[in-house]
């Protein structure tokens, strides 16, 4: 929901988010949307539960450090996780991709901050709150961006394609 201390934008990019996810509709790895409403001038959005919280910390908290020094040296971390989950993430995360692009969604935010871990293990992208639903995007204004991320044609000239979102 938003609070008493969000600004303008903020109100705008929520209830923006919201727009997107009315208009995706059902996908297995895309967040769902379970409702919304407004009470006292707040939005309220309600979305399916991800019991494993976001894929980043997920993936931090298998990774393991062994005791032994000298293994730590040598090897570095494990993780818990299989090859084989890792690679279903990524197969999760590019069938929702696969998904924005075909409804002409671009996301603009893909980290891993940003893909939640459901029930049974299963990458679903989340936070909308930067997508434009349009083939190409050109932005015109000044904003926070996640520059981190972004891709070297977007960052030079501004422009967003479902292609620059992977």
């Amino acid at each position: 929901s938003t609070t008493e201390f969000a600004s303008e934008d903020d109100h705008r990019d929520f209830a923006g988010e919201l727009e997107v996810l009315c208009k995706l509709g059902h996908h297995p790895n895309i967040i769902n949307l379970i409702g919304a409403c407004e009470h006292r001038g707040y939005l309220y959005i309600a979305i399916e539960f991800a019991a494993f919280g976001n894929l980043l910390d997920f993936l931090r908290k298998s990774r393991v450090l062994e005791t032994d020094p000298a293994f730590a040296k040598e090897h570095g971390t494990a993780s818990t996780l299989s090859s084989q989950q890792l690679l279903q993430f990524a197969a999760d995360v590019a069938k929702g991709m696969q998904y924005l692009s075909e409804k002409q969604f671009i996301h603009r935010d893909l980290a891993a901050r940003n893909i939640l871990v459901a029930e049974n293990y299963v990458a679903k992208i989340a936070d909308f709150g930067l997508s434009r639903g349009e083939e190409v995007y050109v932005k015109k204004t000044m904003g926070r961006l996640p520059v981190r991320w972004m891709a070297i044609e977007s960052l030079n000239y501004s422009v967003y394609t479902s292609k620059s979102d992977v």
